[in-house]
């Protein structure tokens, strides 16, 4: 009896800690200028376009993207988008789940949320879906951003540690961003959308970020 109530006990610990370390397995990898291709213009503000391709890639179960092909869809994708609307830089959420995941993608199985904190972030990873959240990198502590870092940028969150409250991003905002650490407190302070690139004026947005499902 006492053996029994030990393993019930260790199926629940087991359980519970699995519970507080949410990762989605096998999220590919795609930085926004591949091949070091930063000179492109399309690819030095592909952030939301890189972000798209790496979450439809993972819903679709593929586990990697070549850098040659990422950088031929990155810039496919916002030529479609400059023809099609007359801008690719500085994608709102809304606009990222429209315009790029369902209208170039052809991926439906989205969904927006707006006034987020990181709790609801959370909560979609705890659903095993992952997420693309729109930032003011300025305010994200990254050692890898040419500073003052990106005012306007996308990245994918993957996982989250409840125990050590870090979550695990893809940033594809420096080619040292796969599985980059982020403190709670550090991403609910950078957690800000913005305008799509219409003019040289772009409002900061409320906190906004897209559930992305298999």
């Amino acid at each position: 009896m006492r053996i029994k109530n030990i393993l019930i006990i260790a199926v629940t610990i087991s359980s519970f800690l699995n519970a507080m370390n949410v990762q989605a397995a096998s999220v590919p990898f795609l930085v926004q200028a591949p091949l070091n291709g930063w000179r492109d213009y399309r690819l030095a503000q592909g952030c939301e376009e890189a972000a798209a391709l790496m979450a439809v890639a993972w819903a679709k179960g593929q586990t990697s993207i070549a850098p040659a092909d990422g950088r031929k869809q990155i810039i496919a994708i916002s030529n479609w988008e400059k023809k099609n609307y007359g801008y690719y830089v500085d994608t709102s959420i809304q606009d990222t789940a429209n315009h790029i995941i369902k209208g170039y993608l052809k991926y439906d199985k989205i969904e927006v949320k707006e006034n987020i904190t990181t709790s609801d972030i959370v909560s979609a990873l705890n659903q095993g879906d992952i997420v693309l959240v729109a930032i003011n990198g300025r305010k994200i502590e990254s050692p890898y951003y040419r500073k003052p870092g990106p005012l306007h940028h996308t990245v994918v969150v993957i996982g989250y540690n409840a125990n050590t409250e870090i979550f695990t991003v893809h940033d594809p905002g420096s080619s040292h961003g796969a599985n980059w650490q982020v403190k709670k407190d550090i991403l609910q302070s950078g957690l800000q959308n913005y305008e799509s690139g219409k003019g040289t004026s772009r409002k900061a947005l409320p906190p906004a970020m897209i559930v992305v499902s298999k």
